[in-house]
C-alpha cells in the first residue's frame, strides 16, 4: 500500500514536472511564434524597403538617362553653336576682306581722280594762258574786231566746257581734243589775221608811196 502510494506520488510528481514542463514549452513555442511573426514582418518590411529601392534605383536610371541624353542634346547644341561661330567668323573674315579690297579700289579711284583733276587743272592754266595770249593777240590787232569777237565767244564756249569737263570728270578727253582743235583752229585763225594786217600794211605802204 505504501509503496502504491509512493508510486502514485512519483507519477503525480512526474506528472506536474510534464505539466509545467508542456507549459514551458507551449511558452517557448508561443515566444517563438512571436518571434516568428516578427521575423516574417521583420522581412515583409525588408522586401517593402528592397522593393522600394528597386523602384528607386530605377527611377535613379532613369533620371540617369534622361541626364545623359540631355547632356548629349547640350552637346550637340554646343557643337552647333561652335560651328555657327565658325561660320560667322568666317563671314567676318570675308566681310573684312571685301571692305578692305573696297577701300583699296576706292583709294585708287581717289588716286585716279587727283591726277585727273591735276591733268584737268594743268589743261586749264594752259588754256588760260592760251586765252591771254589770244586777248593780247586781239587788242593788237583793231582791223579784226570782229573775228576776235568770235575768237572771243570761242573761248567762253572753251571755257564752258573746260568747266563742265572739271565739275563732270566726263567726256573730257574728247571735249580737250575739241578744244585743242579749237585752239588750233584759233592760233591758224590768228596766224591768218596776222598775216591779212602785214598785207594791209603793205598794201598802206605801197598807197603811201
Amino acid at each position: 500500500m505504501d509503496k502504491q502510494h509512493n508510486q502514485n506520488k512519483v507519477n503525480e510528481k512526474k506528472a506536474s514536472e510534464l505539466v509545467l514542463a508542456n507549459k514551458v514549452l507551449a511558452l517557448q513555442n508561443k515566444e517563438k511564434d512571436k518571434r516568428i511573426d516578427e521575423l516574417v514582418l521583420a522581412n515583409q518590411e525588408k522586401d517593402k524597403l528592397v522593393d522600394e529601392l528597386v523602384l528607386a534605383n530605377q527611377e535613379k536610371d532613369k533620371r540617369a538617362n534622361e541626364l545623359v541624353r540631355a547632356n548629349q542634346e547640350k552637346d550637340k547644341r554646343a557643337n552647333e553653336l561652335v560651328l555657327a561661330n565658325q561660320e560667322k567668323d568666317k563671314r567676318a573674315d570675308e566681310l573684312v576682306r571685301a571692305n578692305q579690297e573696297k577701300d583699296k579700289r576706292a583709294n585708287e579711284l581717289v588716286l585716279a581722280n587727283q591726277e585727273k583733276d591735276k591733268r584737268a587743272n594743268e589743261l586749264v592754266r594752259a588754256n588760260q594762258e592760251k586765252d591771254k595770249r589770244a586777248n593780247e593777240l586781239v587788242l593788237a590787232n583793231q582791223e579784226k574786231d570782229k573775228r576776235a569777237d568770235e575768237l572771243v565767244l570761242a573761248n567762253q564756249e572753251k571755257d564752258k566746257r573746260a568747266d563742265e569737263l572739271v565739275l563732270a570728270n566726263q567726256e573730257k578727253d574728247k571735249r580737250a581734243n575739241e578744244l585743242v582743235l579749237a585752239n588750233q583752229e584759233k592760233d591758224k585763225r590768228a596766224n591768218e589775221l596776222i598775216l591779212v594786217n602785214e598785207e594791209l600794211d603793205f598794201l598802206r605802204g605801197l598807197f603811201k608811196k
